[in-house]
């Protein structure tokens, strides 16, 4: 009876690791792809844009608040691709679950696009937003990492 009860904590503890994992194996996937391009925005690189808009300028009545809050930004694309050139992307995709904090917020298919938003909470705060998006040739995810709530 013990052992039966190991086994079954052991099993719930490797599917609630696994479950949420998804998210961290696409970004995987897409840093592993030598066909995949990611670009690093950091906070003072977002910094530098919001300081450029004056004051009294249009430019900063139109810049989200939310954008102070953001502490990174990761733009992964692969471009152009084709199902063998795509590696694991594709199936990260596809095996994406919610768990482990993580909730789909938004989700479309349209045809071939596809585009999901979720979001990564703890407690009431949001951590973490990623967009991903699919077409015929290609699949973007962007992350943003800060406090956003």
């Amino acid at each position: 009876m013990k052992r039966k009860i190991a086994i079954l904590c052991a099993a719930i503890m490797f599917a609630t690791f696994s479950y949420g994992q998804n998210l961290d194996k696409l970004v995987k996937a897409f840093q592993e792809n030598p066909n995949a391009e990611h670009q690093k925005i950091t906070k003072e690189m977002l910094a530098l844009f919001t300081n450029q808009a004056d004051s009294s300028s249009q430019m900063t009545k139109k810049i989200p608040e939310f954008l102070s809050r953001i502490e990174k930004m990761d733009v992964f694309t692969l471009d152009n691709y084709k199902d063998k050139n795509a590696g694991s992307i594709l199936q990260e995709m596809d095996n994406y679950k919610d768990g482990n904090g993580f909730e789909t917020l938004i989700g479309v298919n349209e045809g071939d696009d596809r585009v999901k938003i979720v979001a990564h909470k703890d407690g009431q705060a949001v951590s973490e937003v990623a967009v991903l998006v699919r077409d015929k040739s290609n699949i973007v995810l962007v992350r943003f990492l800060g406090n956003m709530t």
